[in-house]
């Protein structure tokens, strides 16, 4: 990945006849062929980093996404508890209004009726009661989901 320089030396003697000597000497050196190369190395290094880059991104994308997912669940469970204890308060009222037209309907001050819708009204509320309780528990659930826990 990185150049290479070599260098490469070469000293002989060489001669047509016995009387003189003609010396033979080289040096070189093979910096060419790390220079021709270096264009090549420097764009793996430059697609090397853009895969970091890349890398980095996409694990940024994951974090603000999971945050993101963190945040709504923790926004509709305190939003659906609200909700949720404002019907309970809703249904200990209607409880204390079933109690209170039994007492009338003992006492001959209503008809039953009376006792039956405010009954009614009391389930009504229950229902929607149960029914928060369990949106809680999906919350919490998605809640853990987006904190990667094992439940």
């Amino acid at each position: 990945m990185y150049p290479r320089i070599t260098l490469s030396s070469l000293f002989g003697i060489q001669s047509t006849s016995l009387t003189g000597g003609g010396g033979i000497w080289s040096l070189g050196a093979s910096v060419f062929a790390a220079l021709i190369n270096f264009g090549r190395i420097e764009g793996q290094i430059r697609a090397s980093e853009a895969r970091q880059a890349q890398a980095f991104h996409a694990y940024t994308q994951a974090v603000l996404e999971a945050l993101s997912e963190v945040e709504n669940a923790l926004s509709n469970i305190n939003k659906e508890n609200r909700t949720r204890h404002s019907l309970q308060e809703a249904a200990d009222s209607a409880s204390r209004t079933v109690s209170a037209s039994r007492i009338r309907y003992q006492t001959g001050a209503t008809d039953f009726s009376e006792v039956l819708q405010s009954e009614q009204q009391l389930y009504d509320v229950k229902i929607q009661l149960a029914t928060s309780d369990a949106r809680v528990s999906e919350y919490m659930i998605t809640l853990c989901k987006a904190l990667a826990l094992n439940m």
